[in-house]
């Protein structure tokens, strides 16, 4: 048993005895050149794509039949990573998903506007004023009295941007340490999407690399690697869409590496920095806090540094006050999107009160979720776990959010990832298939049960077979041969 409490293997890179396999080879060399190839499509139409994408049947379609592609090619090579993979190969690996990257960076993004209220937030922040305070709409039509001139100024110079920003009455809902990367990349060059790709480009090799070292230190393949590098929901969602999370991402997986390493103090900054980043990695504490029940002070220790750590970078947003609590109740209050569960807990509750009492059945709605996720969070944690046993529970901890989210986007499913590529399930990771349909569902609301569909019953059966569920691993933890002490 290895000292991190983690079940570890010792035969070669795979943790399956199944030998090398040519097919699998020949796989993964077509599969990254058509990757880079589908990149590079993108990137040659993306600037005739950026209007028409949005509201042409037929061009929207094409670009979610290209995401599908990627979704299926993608898959295919996850499929044989129960194979090992040679040095070139991944090496490969690397090279392929690295290129896919480069060539979206300074493409037009398409089929998204947030990144034009990330491009404003970080100029506005990168200027020393508080993002949180005024919201776009405010500034540029200067409505509200003590606005800063240097703002209006702005707004009125880049007005083209200003009017594609959405929600443009509300302040923005984004925490500080995700601010803080939007004005870096400000500061590299204002309102450019490039630069703001290029920050997110350096988080995300972060991510990479920390994911790597977990690989490593749970003796687990490194071609799993993959799994992340690869996978063409998040190529799209950060390189083409320019959505933000890849920041969240980083300091999740250093959280995760500083978990399994046993280091908990470093662990709660950076579980403290990911929710100063985004709030979602708060469900994330109990991993952090659980196993140190038994020594009460180390508890308290642990604790007051990840509580200090989160107020620290969480405060800049909340002292602000109305403005950015506003937002996040209007957020958290009215939108959904792409939801799967929710919405067949929402019918549920149209159908118990009258149709015209659609506030209430909302709100009822949302309290159902809140109830489901802390019954599973508390079964989740309710033993300590620490190894890969911690990756296991983190996971499940993150999907449950994603699967029962009133917005279910498709970037959201990046959350996973992370852990997913060191804790891999058939289940979720047909996800980065059938996401590719995200942008179909606008035009046909029925795609929304194709994209969760699958991932549901898959879900069901893993629950019912282990041989399934622990597909990927080939091997039972009885069956590994343990490591040196």
């Amino acid at each position: 048993m290895a000292r991190d409490g983690s079940t570890s293997i010792t035969n070669g890179e795979s943790l399956s005895p199944l030998p090398a396999s040519p097919v699998a080879a020949a796989t993964w060399i077509a599969s990254g050149a058509i990757l880079i190839a589908l990149a590079l499509l993108l990137r040659l139409t993306s600037p005739a794509l950026v209007e028409s994408a949005l509201h042409h049947l037929t061009n929207r379609n094409l670009l979610v039949a290209g995401n599908v592609l990627a979704g299926t090619v993608f898959l295919l090579s996850c499929l044989f990573l129960r194979r090992p993979m040679g040095k070139h190969l991944w090496m490969w690996m690397l090279l392929s998903g690295m290129l896919c990257r480069v060539i979206l960076l300074g493409g037009t993004p398409v089929l998204s506007t947030d990144y034009y209220r990330f491009l404003w937030d970080g100029a506005v922040l990168a200027q020393g004023q508080n993002p949180w305070r005024y919201s776009p709409q405010v500034v540029l039509n200067h409505t509200q009295a003590g606005v800063p001139v240097v703002l209006t100024a702005m707004a009125q110079s880049h007005r083209q941007i200003m009017q594609h920003i959405n929600h443009a009455k509300l302040a923005t809902i984004y925490p500080p340490v995700s601010e803080l990367a939007m004005a870096l990349a400000a500061k590299i060059s204002p309102f450019s999407a490039t630069a703001l790709r290029c920050v997110y480009l350096l988080f995300d090799c972060a991510t990479a690399a920390a994911i790597a070292l977990m690989l490593r230190r749970l003796k687990r393949p490194m071609s799993w690697l993959l799994i992340y590098w690869w996978n063409p929901v998040l190529i799209n969602a950060f390189y083409n869409e320019a959505h933000m999370d890849v920041i969240t991402l980083a300091f999740v997986a250093l959280f995760a590496l500083m978990l399994i390493r046993q280091r908990p103090k470093s662990a709660a900054a950076l579980l403290g920095l990911a929710i100063g980043a985004k709030f979602w990695p708060v469900v994330l504490a109990p991993l952090l806090l659980r196993p140190l029940l038994g020594d009460m002070r180390k508890c308290v220790t642990v604790g007051l540094v990840l509580a200090l750590v989160t107020a620290a970078a969480l405060a800049p947003m909340f002292l602000t006050g109305a403005p950015a609590i506003r937002s996040l109740l209007t957020y958290g209050g009215y939108w959904h999107d792409n939801d799967g569960v929710f919405r067949l807990i929402s019918l549920f509750w149209q159908w118990v009160f009258s149709p015209s009492a659609y506030i209430r059945a909302a709100l009822a709605a949302r309290a159902s979720i809140a109830v489901i996720y802390l019954a599973a969070l508390f079964f989740l944690n309710r033993r300590s776990a620490t190894g890969s046993n911690a990756i296991r529970i983190g996971l499940f901890s993150v999907m449950f959010i994603f699967l029962l989210s009133p917005t279910e986007f498709a970037w959201y499913y990046t959350w996973l990832l992370p852990l997913l590529a060191v804790y891999p399930r058939i289940s979720l990771l047909i996800w980065s298939l059938t996401l590719g349909l995200y942008h179909a569902h606008y035009f046909y609301p029925w795609m929304i049960w194709v994209e969760h569909g699958p991932v549901w019953a898959l879900l069901i059966i893993e629950a019912f077979q282990p041989r399934v569920a622990n597909w990927f691993v080939g091997l039972t933890e009885r069956q590994a041969r343990p490591a040196e002490m």
